[in-house]
């Protein structure tokens, strides 16, 4: 702390006794200087210099206030706190418990309840310019063997990854057979950030399709799909996919039996966990839609036109049909060459 001479109606030395006697058992150690230059803050930086501190502070007196300064060398920065000049006892009790308060919070790291002054400010308080920092030249050691250059560090390759996958399907095809049991398989290529491109193929077993009479219907589904694929940590990935596909139906009913073509559009979401080295276990859900509808109708006799009453409705395929698949994959990255 640095000590100014007294003045009329205040006493810098009540004021540091105050201090000293609120911050007693806290440990700090307070070292009163006389104030000997113009400036307070030349000496303050030029004391911090000499010895280590903790900070310094120092009381100006003023019309209706007294101003508490504190230089804290960890910040290089001086704060300011401004109390009132009312009864002399109660000025000297706030500063000395404000100063007290002010160097615990300076110690333990906490906010001060001071303001830091300007740049402005700070000029005004130096009477004199601050001296160049004293730099003291090292002493002259054998110099040290050059580190070796360290690798700059490899980037990261660009990867296409590419999944095979199988599970089992299931789908629905009308209300006689409201979900009929399959297989699929599937290649996929992710490119980019997440875009995937699918290739896939189902077969669904033979199920009677008709309540009128037999009539089993197979079905085979060459598709292709487009979708994105999300990663939800390092071993959860969510795809997105919208598919376009063929559906081949071969019935037979009676010892006769055909073919018809189903133009089909759907979407779908994929959720998949990796149980370990590359193989996740999936499942997905979603729905398709049939572009072109047809029925399977039986004739009264082949010989007659095949319309009005001599035609019969056996079974007809929903246009709107729900699907599910449950399956495994194997996924792995392939580096791209740059």
């Amino acid at each position: 702390m640095l000590e100014s001479e007294p003045e009329a109606g205040f006493d810098p030395g009540a004021c540091m006794d105050a201090t000293e006697a609120h911050a007693g058992g806290s440990g700090l150690a307070f070292d009163r200087r006389p104030l000997e230059s113009e400036s307070a803050l030349s000496q303050a930086l030029a004391q911090s210099r000499e010895e280590p501190v903790l900070a310094v502070f120092w009381f100006e007196a003023r019309t209706d206030v007294v101003a508490i300064y504190l230089y804290a060398p960890q910040t290089h920065a001086v704060y300011l706190r401004e109390v009132e000049r009312s009864s002399e006892a109660a000025m000297v009790e706030a500063v000395g418990l404000i100063t007290a308060s002010t160097v615990s919070a300076l110690r333990s790291g906490e906010t001060l309840a001071m303001r830091k002054i300007s740049e402005e400010e700070w000029a005004a308080l130096q009477a004199e310019p601050e001296p160049e920092p004293i730099v003291v030249p090292e002493p002259k050691s054998s110099p040290e063997p050059e580190p070796e250059p360290e690798a700059p560090p490899e980037t990261p390759r660009d990867e296409l990854k590419l999944d095979f996958g199988a599970a089992y399907r299931g789908a629905s095809f009308n209300t006689q057979a409201p979900w009929q049991h399959g297989v699929g398989g599937r290649f996929a290529a992710v490119v980019g950030r997440g875009l995937a491109l699918e290739l896939g193929y189902a077969w669904m077993a033979p199920t009677n399709i008709s309540r009128a009479q037999r009539l089993d219907l197979t079905r085979h589904e060459p598709e292709l799909g487009v979708g994105w694929r999300w990663r939800l940590g390092a071993r959860v990935a969510l795809d997105a996919v919208g598919v376009a596909g063929l559906e081949l139906n071969r019935w037979r009913a009676g010892g006769r039996g055909a073919t018809r073509l189903r133009a089909r559009l759907g979407g779908g979401f994929r959720a998949a966990v990796e149980v370990g080295a590359g193989v996740f276990l999936e499942a997905r859900l979603g729905a398709r839609v049939a572009l072109n509808r047809f029925d399977f109708v039986v004739c009264e006799s082949p010989d007659s036109v095949c319309t009005g009453e001599a035609r019969e409705v056996v079974a007809s395929g929903w246009r709107f049909a729900p699907e599910a698949a449950v399956g495994v994959s194997y996924r792995f990255g392939v580096p791209l060459e740059k």
